[in-house]
């Protein structure tokens, strides 16, 4: 990551505080990775260019400290919690918000990870761009998206994301499948499309190695030209994995063009929505669809009570 040196010259009453305390103040940052900067020796004295210690005194020439490249946080909006306890912090991301940067030198853009950098000091202790984030969800998909807000957490639910954690959406689909369905094909990056994924051992060329993935595919409501349906993750996740296996079964998501479904006036992208999350030992969180589901289900035919019923089915399932 790019850096930048940044001279700091304290006040006469600024000179009365401990270095992390001081560099909290003046950058915005917690004292946690104030003091990891000084173990680096990233944090040095302006005149004499030695090293200082995250206890010290400001000394009065003032301090020369290397700081990484910085998110501009004046084009990042708010994030308030749709759940929050001690350990984890989930939010109800809006379709169209980015998850993730852009690219590791996007200091501009505005997305999950930033919105959490912005505004919760646990977050800028955890590791820079996914800023506890322990998974994605594409930019047009809305629902439930998890951090951790420690370490420990962080770690511990990355492991288990892929069988510990129940993962559970909603989508609409053109009529396609009557039944429950399992889709147990491995996805990898499509060989001709750069922003494509597609399922490994077709005729298609992939780039990169296969990685295992598991969908089931769930019917809730089915009309003659719209399915409500729930999504279950039996793996960790592959990019556009309900995507790619929906395409795979002849049943593209509603609005998804990429994979091959139709356009959609109500949805900017694919009609998916990340409804359920059961974390191990918690009960089961749900997220009721945004109103352009239950809009663009109604017109094709899926009855309001299909959509009321949403929660009991996905706590239903969650639980086995």
């Amino acid at each position: 990551m790019a850096m930048n040196e940044k001279n700091l010259h304290p006040s006469p009453e600024e000179q009365k505080l401990r270095v992390d305390a001081f560099l909290a103040q003046k950058l915005g940052i917690s004292k946690s990775q104030a003091q990891r900067w000084c173990a680096q020796n990233r944090v040095r004295h302006v005149v004499m260019g030695t090293p200082v210690s995250k206890g010290d005194l400001v000394p009065e020439g003032g301090l020369k400290v290397q700081v990484e490249q910085t998110i501009d946080f004046t084009r990042v909006g708010d994030m308030a919690p749709f759940f929050e306890d001690e350990h984890v912090f989930v939010v109800n991301k809006p379709a169209g918000l980015p998850t993730l940067p852009k690219h590791k030198d996007d200091f501009t853009s505005d997305c999950v990870a930033y919105r959490l950098a912005k505004h919760y000091s646990w977050a800028r202790d955890l590791p820079q761009r996914d800023y506890g984030l322990v998974h994605r969800l594409d930019n047009d998909t809305s629902g439930l998206l998890v951090a951790a807000k420690d370490r420990q957490t962080y770690d511990t639910l990355r492991d288990q994301w892929g069988t510990g954690v129940f993962k559970g959406y909603v989508c609409l689909m053109p009529s396609g499948i009557q039944k429950p369905v399992r889709v147990d094909a491995a996805v990898a990056h499509h060989g001709g499309v750069k922003e494509k994924m597609t399922v490994a051992g077709l005729d298609t060329p992939i780039r990169g190695a296969p990685v295992a993935a598991c969908t089931s595919f769930l019917p809730v409501t089915v009309r003659h030209d719209a399915l409500l349906a729930l999504a279950i993750l039996e793996t960790a996740g592959v990019r556009h994995q309900i995507r790619v296996h929906a395409a795979h079964l002849g049943c593209p998501l509603v609005g998804d063009v990429l994979y091959g479904g139709s356009a959609h006036a109500q949805f900017s992208g694919q009609a998916l929505h990340a409804a359920c999350v059961r974390l191990p030992g918690r009960a089961a969180m749900f997220c009721p669809v945004p109103a352009n589901f239950t809009l663009a289900g109604t017109k094709s035919g899926v009855d309001k009570e299909a959509f009321e019923q949403l929660q009991a089915q996905l706590s239903e399932i969650s639980a086995k």
